[in-house]
């Protein structure tokens, strides 16, 4: 995936990684998790949350610091270094409200044909997977690689 991301730094195995969202006018330190929900399936939960300078979390803030793109394109980016650690996985994400629910959905059907290369994408209606489609709504994603 060739857009634009920020660098980002690998603190805990191929589960927990680390970057700095910077706009003009603030800095906020943004952490990319990776945890274990269903170890018989093998599905992880992707989190994307700020974290504050006490080193509280919240999945809640909203920061506008117009990049969500660029913060979303850096999530990407760690996806292939999991799938590396963790071939088998799937990773389960949806947004911590409806909106940001959407917005990942729009990231997804933006990055769409980076992401098919690589990755198989499922979205979900009433808690049952379908492959994704662009123009669908969807409650929740799960993504698993390519065999």
């Amino acid at each position: 995936m060739d857009k634009p991301s920020y660098s980002f730094r690998k603190v805990k195995r191929e589960l927990i990684f680390e970057f700095d969202s910077i706009s003009d006018t603030k800095t906020i330190h943004k952490v990319i998790a990776y945890e274990l929900i269903d170890e018989q399936t093998h599905i992880f939960n992707l989190s994307l949350v700020d974290k504050d300078e006490e080193g509280q979390i919240s999945d809640l803030t909203v920061s506008n610091n117009q990049d969500m793109e660029k913060v979303l394109a850096t999530v990407v980016k760690t996806l292939p270094l999991f799938f590396d650690e963790f071939v088998d996985a799937k990773v389960f994400f949806k947004g911590s409200t409806p909106a940001r629910t959407r917005l990942y959905q729009i990231a997804i059907s933006k990055f769409f044909e980076d992401f098919k290369r690589n990755f198989v994408i499922w979205g979900f209606i009433n808690n049952t997977p379908q492959p994704f489609e662009k123009g669908t709504v969807y409650e929740a994603f799960l993504i698993g690689k390519l065999a």
